[in-house]
């Protein structure tokens, strides 16, 4: 990365921030993320309402968190491996993917040739990013809800679909009388051509249903 200025938006500021899986998961469970001493005071300039955007190593895109609690300090464990991160913020998830997301394609497409291979971009555990390349990952976390909310839908919709059509022949069962009756070949005929039945004796149970 050179030392040029990125083109920040005024308020509430954007930031990219980078675990291993397994921390992601403890972090997500604690509301809370830390770095180690040589990063204290870049976490220390994240304000209450600022955002960030969750790499993992791996290079897939975890989501978007908002701070909540501003720096702090502390060595209670949290994470497994082997590092206290005492160096910490509060958060709360704003918009997580159910899986995490591919971020190759669209780094490769909007990044790439501002800023060479993708591990230099996400070199950088904790950092601040402009508007612009927050959105770009945003937007593949929208884009993502938008299909699993879709699938979830027609998924509900497909099992609605189902019960009903499971039911219906015991709805049409409950609306319909059913009788069961015997003629010879001529008088079906007959039957037929006029829209009528016809006994020569009164049926017995003609006025039950079955």
């Amino acid at each position: 990365m050179s030392g040029n200025l990125l083109p920040f938006a005024s308020g509430n500021r954007k930031w990219l921030l980078v675990a291993t899986n397994n921390n992601w998961k403890k972090c997500l469970e604690n509301k809370s993320w830390g770095v180690k001493e040589r990063y204290k005071h870049t976490i220390q300039r994240m304000n209450v309402g600022d955002e960030f955007l969750v790499h993992l190593t791996d290079n897939k895109t975890a989501g978007i968190c908002k701070v909540t609690r501003e720096y702090y300090y502390d060595t209670q464990p949290i994470w497994g491996d082997g590092n206290s991160y005492p160096h910490r913020i509060g958060f709360e998830p704003v918009k997580i993917p159910p899986k995490p997301i591919d971020a190759k394609e669209s780094y490769n497409r909007h990044l790439r040739e501002k800023h060479g291979t993708s591990g230099g971009y996400f070199g950088n555990p904790i950092r601040q990013i402009s508007d612009s390349e927050f959105s770009i990952f945003e937007l593949d976390i929208n884009k993502n809800l938008a299909t699993n909310q879709m699938d979830s839908q027609s998924t509900s919709n497909m099992l609605q679909l189902g019960q009903k059509i499971e039911e219906e022949p015991a709805r049409l069962l409950e609306k319909h009388s059913v009788f069961l009756t015997g003629y010879d070949h001529t008088n079906l005929e007959i039957s037929e051509r006029n829209s009528l039945l016809g006994w020569r004796d009164k049926p017995g149970t003609l006025s039950e249903e079955i």
